[in-house]
């Protein structure tokens, strides 16, 4: 972004000075507010926006471009829902919505904004979640498995997008309260489908019969991608299942023997889920997928635990 500004400045500086701070600074706030305009004022002046709007949209070309030019990078770009995959949602409505918003508010690029001047990934985090549920999503879609591939992926990119939404004040209840505030932006602009899966993605809501597939994806991917500090920078890092339950164990809040306990059991069904995919031919590998449906052994040669995992699957297929 520091880059393109550099390119776009002397176009700028016709339409408008650069402000004191900076534009990029300025223009991440102007993100915050175009997403949450009761949370947070508008900072750029009538005098500025042509300037802003015209390195807003050079940017767009440049990120549009860069997964081409660059290579895709599963922790800043978003693979696009192709046509074919349109006709696996119910919503096609909230979907075109979705994808409106995203360009009316500037969403992918105040995010790569951001990255720039906060300390924070969020970015990295939501594109990874991304990466990781439509990588299952899309392979449980060819074995079969009725998922609505737009849904998914915009409740994916708008899952935490209700970390933009916390005041500064708020700052340090954001793992707690960014639900609220990512469920207020769907309902906002009337998109209460995409909201219901990106805004439910907690795991401690977990409970494996009274969740849609899209629900279950999200909330295994989301488990599954997380941030590190290494020399004061936040870094994203995808972690097999098992690893990822001793992650976030070691970043919850209070943990006592009920808290783990409980914790164990959220664990203990996002691995079910993960069996059962893995039973249909699903590859939960990040770089390979398989798409071959797997044999089935016949109830009747079922025996001991082989008995007990059949009913598990059995009941994550008759929920889905």
């Amino acid at each position: 972004c520091a880059s393109i500004l550099a390119l776009c400045r002397e176009g700028m500086e016709i339409l408008a000075p650069e402000p004191p701070g900076g534009w990029l600074p300025l223009l991440y706030l102007h993100g915050k507010h175009l997403l949450y305009p009761d949370n947070f004022p508008e900072v750029l002046k009538a005098s500025q926006m042509p300037a802003a709007r015209f390195y807003l949209e050079v940017l767009r070309i440049f990120l549009e471009d860069e997964p081409v030019s660059r290579g895709f990078s599963p922790i800043l770009h978003f693979h696009k829902v192709e046509k074919n995959e349109l006709a696996t949602t119910d919503n096609p409505i909230e979907h075109r919505t979705f994808l409106e918003v995203c360009r009316k508010t500037w969403l992918f690029e105040f995010m790569r904004i951001g990255a720039e001047v906060t300390p924070f990934q969020t970015l990295g985090h939501i594109a990874g979640v991304h990466y990781t549920a439509m990588h299952v999503a899309r392979q449980l879609s060819a074995l079969g498995i009725e998922i609505d591939l737009p849904l998914i992926s915009a409740a994916a990119i708008g899952h935490d997008i209700g970390k933009f939404g916390c005041k500064e004040k708020e700052n340090s209840r954001v793992p707690y309260l960014h639900y609220y505030y990512t469920d207020l932006f769907f309902k906002m602009y009337q998109m209460p489908v995409i909201g219901h899966i990106a805004a439910n993605h907690s795991t401690w809501d977990l409970e494996l019969e009274n969740l849609s597939v899209e629900s279950l994806v999200l909330i295994y991917a989301d488990f599954r991608v997380k941030s590190t500090r290494e020399n004061g920078k936040e870094q994203i890092v995808f972690y097999s299942l098992a690893d990822s339950f001793d992650i976030i164990l070691n970043k919850l809040d209070n943990v006592d023997e009920a808290k783990r306990e409980r914790y164990r059991r959220v664990y203990d069904k996002l691995a079910d889920f993960e069996e059962y995919m893995r039973s249909l031919g699903v590859c939960t590998d990040l770089d390979r997928t398989a798409e071959k449906r797997l044999p089935q052994t016949d109830t009747a040669l079922l025996y001991g635990e082989q008995i007990v995992q059949a009913y598990k699957w059995e009941a994550i297929a008759h929920n889905i």
